[in-house]
């Protein structure tokens, strides 16, 4: 389970709407891609061939196969969340939320 209404609050305003170009991709498929690297250890390139080979993942993702991030563009939102010292916030909503559920199931099997 992911927190998402949490990480997509704390990342929104600091993230680019992407105008006077081309569109941004939207944040809930970055983000999405940015965990995807995190827990399978992918590199940028690989994330994007991924995306593309993977049905699951660009599912999980909700981007569809005629627009998917190139490697550039993933590369481009880890700093830009270091830029902003989301990283680290980031990952306490993930640990706060995995320990909140573990101490709810716990709770529950307890008894």
């Amino acid at each position: 389970m992911v927190p998402w209404k949490s990480l997509i609050t704390l990342i929104e305003r600091r993230y680019p709407k992407g105008d006077g170009g081309r569109p941004a991709y939207p944040l809930m498929a970055m983000l999405s891609v940015h965990l995807m690297q995190n827990w399978f250890g992918y590199s940028d390139p690989t994330a994007e061939e991924a995306l593309y080979e993977t049905t699951i993942l660009h599912q999980f993702s909700g981007l569809s196969l005629e627009r998917v991030p190139d490697e550039t563009t993933i590369l481009n939102f880890g700093p830009l969340l270091e830029k902003h010292e989301l990283a680290a916030a980031i990952l306490g909503v993930m640990n706060g939320y995995s320990s909140m559920t573990f101490s709810r199931q716990r709770g529950i099997t307890a008894t």
